[in-house]
């Protein structure tokens, strides 16, 4: 059984005025521990830090 009861990535993007043009984005992480020895989830925050390099690698290849 998992550690973690809920697991949840939100990713949002804003234009800065020019249609489809990216000026920023944000990613939230938000988990919540089954209970309170549960160790931090250090595995999923670097699977969002690498999630978000591909992200970035991807959109500058548009760019």
């Amino acid at each position: 059984m998992s550690p973690l009861t809920k697991f949840k990535i939100v990713i949002y993007m804003k234009a800065n005025g020019v249609l489809w043009a990216l000026s920023s984005t944000g990613t939230t992480f938000m988990y919540e521990k089954l209970h309170g020895e549960t160790v931090d989830p250090h595995t999923l925050l670097d699977f969002a830090a690498e999630l978000s390099k591909d992200l970035e690698d991807h959109l500058l290849e548009d760019a």
